[in-house]
């Protein structure tokens, strides 16, 4: 806002949202991931002004949690509804050792590489 109000726009090329194992864990997180993100950026945008892409990082799906599925669907269905958006499939990146959650330091490169590409 601090920009908009002195007549300058920063110029935002893109959005990279990355999150919902935790919500994964609880179902009622689970069920409103979607109506969740919708809101974030339609928040965002309005505070922002002019967006780029958004690029929503689809959760592993060696994550372990119970409602895992349930994410992931609800992530389909925010990218369904929010302009300008697409999931991102991080399933072929390697994860951390015994960490089936967090991508380890090579595919956090490949996916700062595809991430790059999609910008």
């Amino acid at each position: 806002r601090v920009h908009q109000t002195n007549s300058r726009k920063p110029v935002i090329v893109g959005d990279i949202w990355g999150q919902g194992e935790n919500d994964a864990s609880v179902e009622a997180n689970a069920n409103n991931y979607a109506s969740n993100l919708q809101t974030f950026f339609s928040t965002s945008d309005a505070e922002q002004g002019v967006r780029g892409k958004k690029l929503i990082v689809e959760i592993h799906n060696d994550c372990p949690e119970t409602y895992k599925d349930t994410v992931r669907a609800q992530q389909v269905t925010a990218q369904q509804n929010i302009s300008n958006s697409q999931l991102v499939n991080i399933d072929d990146l390697e994860t951390r050792g015994g960490d089936p959650v967090h991508l380890s330091v090579n595919g956090q490169l490949d996916l700062g590489t595809r991430l790059a590409a999609l910008l």
